[in-house]
């Protein structure tokens, strides 16, 4: 496993995650995504670092994708490896984000989640 991503590039343009955060927070953000932070609150009373339990009940309630930075056209610009590198997606979710990369032609992709 290499890592592929600009950081320099990335430290340089890091108002890109904190952007979406603000966005998001304010509502103003990725619209149609949900709020991870509202997922399972109702029914369940958990938050999200009480472990698998809570992402079953997310997803479950929430099937739809959904990006905890932004989606791989934002980011592809600072990825930098070749498409045969091997990607290690940890804590994947149920987002979209490897499986755009492979629509794009990376094929030796891991994607683990705990749920």
């Amino acid at each position: 496993f290499s890592a592929c991503v600009k950081l320099s590039q990335m430290k340089e343009d890091d108002t890109l995650a904190s952007k979406g955060a603000n966005e998001e927070a304010s509502g103003s953000g990725n619209p149609g995504k949900s709020d991870p932070s509202k997922h399972g609150k109702e029914s369940s009373q958990k938050d999200y670092g009480d472990g698998p339990e809570y992402w079953d009940l997310r997803y479950k309630e929430d099937p739809e994708p959904f990006e905890w930075l932004r989606s791989y056209s934002d980011l592809k610009d600072f990825i930098c490896c070749d498409k045969s590198a091997d990607i290690l997606h940890v804590g994947c979710g149920n987002s979209c984000l490897t499986e755009e990369m492979y629509d794009e032609g990376y094929r030796n992709i891991i994607n683990i989640d705990n749920s």
